[in-house]
């Protein structure tokens, strides 16, 4: 991996929940159940996006449209679901997975109006609102309601007459397509890109391990392109999990998730060790004495000073922050 660092890059989430076997690969949580959500934050601190948004979106059609009464049943989502949990459990909303592939009248009539509902419940500034679209091209615009988009871009897995088929040409291939959408970026719109981390049961049309590097490939190549571009702020691979069903047609029906490739884990942790966790945000009260041990300890503010953890992550925490860093990762003093 470069040394080449993004400050921005902060985000590592996954297609597929599984709290037990992500929680040193990931910081956010992406697709699953708001309970094991809050449970995983519970266990590991780790927060998540709400989501999907089900209930809203009709897809039985194409392009999806709106439910009737949508606007209340977002009101009623947000309140009961979002709302209490905004800030710490949840950083966000991620409205759903490839809701218009490549219909621009549904990302004027569907999403756009959609994520303005949130950002309006939300305020201004409060949370990412965020979505997934198929690979498209010819893109002008992204919904300005939209804080965050990423696209499903894969390759590497179909091998070429001379079987030099690598994780890299996904890479390569995301590049060129995620042009029309870096140029269309709003000053606050950022990316997050989707590596494909799944492999073949049919092992004749490529070998498990071959696809295992590949994951390898994608990942460093990724990163290493992200490391460059300040907008990209993190990845959501696409999946964790095995499958049961085909996801593709054959040779290759990619049910297998990066849960079956050690080397892609080793590469996922190796990053995420880089990237750290998502840190609690911290009361100016306490985080003003900075690394100022003694004073922050003494402060009138509640403050507490904690050690540990990822690197530029010690200093002066109020109690309820500093109750919400990572478990057995970090020391806090208090007065």
């Amino acid at each position: 991996l470069t040394s080449k660092v993004n400050a921005n890059f902060k985000y590592l989430s996954f297609y597929g929940l599984n709290p037990d076997k992500q929680y040193d690969i990931i910081n956010i949580g992406g697709e699953g159940a708001l309970e094991v959500k809050l449970d995983m934050y519970e266990k590991y601190k780790i927060p998540s996006f709400y989501g999907d948004v089900d209930g809203v979106f009709n897809r039985t059609t194409h392009p999806t449209t709106l439910i009737n009464g949508w606007e209340e049943i977002v009101e009623t989502m947000y309140k009961k679901d979002i709302d209490p949990y905004m800030g710490k459990q949840l950083l966000g909303i991620f409205l759903g997975d490839e809701l218009c592939c490549g219909n621009f009248n549904c990302w004027e009539t569907v999403l756009e109006p959609v994520a303005a509902k949130f950002r309006a419940l939300l305020g201004k500034g409060r949370g990412l609102i965020y979505t997934n679209e198929c690979t498209i091209d010819g893109i002008t615009y992204i919904p300005s309601a939209l804080d965050v988009i990423s696209i499903d871009c894969y390759a590497g897995w179909e091998p070429n007459p001379k079987n030099e088929s690598t994780g890299y040409d996904e890479v390569t291939k995301a590049k060129k397509k995620y042009q029309d959408i870096l140029a269309s970026l709003a000053p606050h719109q950022r990316v997050i890109l989707v590596p494909g981390m799944f492999a073949c049961t049919n092992h004749t049309n490529m070998p498990l391990e071959v696809m295992d590097q590949n994951g390898v490939e994608k990942l460093t190549g990724y990163y290493n392109w992200a490391m460059e571009e300040p907008r990209i702020i993190g990845m959501n691979p696409w999946h964790f999990n095995n499958r049961t069903g085909p996801e593709h047609a054959p040779p290759c029906d990619m049910n297998i998730g990066a849960i079956g490739m050690p080397k892609t884990l080793e590469k996922l942790r190796e990053i995420r060790a880089k990237v750290g966790p998502i840190m609690p945000a911290n009361d100016k009260a306490c985080s003003k004495y900075g690394n100022i041990k003694n004073e922050c300890i003494a402060s009138t503010s509640d403050c507490e000073f904690c050690t540990g953890g990822w690197a530029h992550t010690h200093g002066c925490y109020t109690k309820e922050a500093a109750s919400r860093l990572p478990p057995g990762m970090f020391t806090c003093t208090k007065k």
